[in-house]
C-alpha cells in the first residue's frame, strides 16, 4: 500500500520543468532555475502622447506688423513700473506660436490694461477684426475700456465697452472691445465662430464663474475650428492664481496643454497694525482710526472694509463732515460715475 501511495504522489507531482515547457515551449529543456514570471504588459505612455501630437495643427503664419502709438511721458513712466512690461516679448512670442496661452499674474501686474495694448501694437486689429476682453463685472469693463483708450491715445469709439443694454461699441470703428462674459456668450449664439475677433482675452478666470467656465469650454472648440479654416483665433486666459489648472490640464478640454506664463506682481511695503481689543461699536473705532492715520501719517490712501452698505454710508457721512471736500481745488477729490446712467451716483474718494 505504501508503494501505491508513493506512485500516486509521483504521478500528481508537477515539477518546474513541466511548467516551463508548458509556458515557454521554445526554450530548451536543459534550462534550469526558478520559473520566470510572465511578462507584464505595461501601459505605454507614448500612446497618449502620440495621440496628442496627432491633434497638432499648423498655425497659419501671421504677417509681422507694428502699429505706432504715441504716449505721453507720464503714461510711459506709469507703464514702465508694471511688471508685465518686462515680459512683453515673451508674451507676444507665446501668443504668436500658440493658439491658447495662460497668463498668471497677481493683481497689480498690469494684465488687463497692457495685454490689449500689446496685441494692438502687434497688428491684431489691422485685418478688420477686434480684440475682445471679457470681464466678470460691468464696472470693470467700463473703467478698463476708458483706461486703455487713454493710454493708447484713442477715442471711446475705437476702444469701446459693451454691457447689457448699454455700450459705446461701433462696428465701423471699434478695434478693442471690453465686455461682460454674458455679452460674449450672447454673441456666440449668433456667431458661433466669433469671426469678428482675432483674439479673445478672458480676464479673472480664477473666479470660476459659470459664464466664464462655459465660455472657456466653448472657446476650446471654437479655436481649433477657426485654425482649420485658416482663420486662427487666439485665446488668452488671464488669472491671478493657478487655480484654473483644474481645466487647463483637462485633455478633453484642451488637446494640447496651453502655454503658461507667470508674471511677478509689484511688491508694496505693508505694515500691519492690530487693536488689542475690538469694541462693540467698531464703526466709531474705525472712524477714529482713519482720522488718526490722516493726521499723523504721510500722504496716501486708506482702504476700509466694512460688512454692509449701511455701514459704508454711515462712515462716509462721518468722514465728509470731518473732512469736507474742496472740489474747486484740483486733486482734492475725485468723482467717479457708476455704469448705470439712469441712476447717476457719485462716489466719495478722499485724497490724503
Amino acid at each position: 500500500s505504501d508503494s501505491e501511495s508513493s506512485s500516486n504522489d509521483d504521478d500528481e507531482t508537477i515539477n518546474d520543468e513541466d511548467i516551463r515547457k508548458a509556458l515557454f515551449p521554445s526554450q530548451s529543456s536543459s534550462t534550469t532555475g526558478p520559473i520566470p514570471p510572465p511578462p507584464i504588459k505595461r501601459r505605454q505612455r507614448e500612446s497618449s502622447t502620440s495621440s496628442v501630437e496627432e491633434t497638432k495643427v499648423d498655425i497659419p503664419a501671421r504677417p509681422h506688423a507694428n502699429v505706432q502709438v504715441e504716449r505721453s511721458e507720464e503714461i510711459q513712466a506709469i507703464r514702465s513700473q508694471l511688471p508685465i512690461i518686462t515680459e512683453e516679448q515673451a508674451i507676444m512670442e507665446a501668443i504668436h506660436d500658440n493658439l491658447v496661452v495662460l497668463i498668471c499674474g497677481e493683481t497689480g501686474s498690469g494684465k488687463t490694461t497692457q495685454l490689449p495694448q500689446f496685441l494692438y501694437e502687434a497688428g491684431y486689429t489691422l485685418d478688420g477684426k477686434m480684440i475682445g476682453i471679457t470681464e466678470p463685472r460691468r464696472v470693470a469693463a467700463i473703467s478698463m475700456a476708458s483706461r486703455v483708450a487713454h493710454e493708447l491715445n484713442l477715442t471711446n469709439d475705437q476702444v469701446s465697452y459693451q454691457i447689457r443694454y448699454e455700450g459705446t461699441y461701433k462696428k465701423e470703428t471699434t478695434c478693442i472691445k471690453f465686455m461682460t462674459d454674458g455679452v460674449l456668450l450672447k454673441e456666440v449664439q449668433n456667431d458661433f465662430l466669433l469671426t469678428n475677433y482675432s483674439c479673445i482675452l478672458i480676464d479673472e478666470a480664477h473666479e470660476r464663474s459659470v459664464a466664464t467656465d462655459v465660455l472657456i469650454g466653448l472657446l476650446s472648440r471654437i479655436v481649433p475650428i477657426r485654425c482649420r479654416r485658416n482663420d486662427p483665433l487666439r485665446l488668452v486666459i488671464m488669472s491671478a492664481t493657478m487655480r484654473i489648472e483644474e481645466f487647463i490640464n483637462n485633455r478633453h478640454l484642451f488637446k494640447l496643454k496651453p502655454k503658461i506664463i507667470n508674471i511677478d506682481a509689484r511688491q508694496y511695503p505693508v505694515t500691519q497694525h492690530f487693536n488689542k481689543h475690538t469694541p462693540k461699536n467698531y464703526i466709531n473705532e474705525v472712524y477714529k482710526k482713519v482720522c488718526k492715520i490722516h493726521r499723523q501719517l504721510p500722504s496716501g490712501g486708506i482702504l476700509v472694509f466694512l460688512t454692509g452698505q449701511q455701514e459704508v454710508k454711515t462712515l462716509c457721512h462721518q468722514l465728509r463732515k470731518k473732512f469736507p471736500m474742496q472740489t474747486q481745488r484740483e486733486n482734492d477729490g475725485k468723482i467717479y460715475f457708476e455704469y448705470n446712467k439712469k441712476h447717476f451716483k457719485s462716489f466719495f474718494s478722499l485724497v490724503l
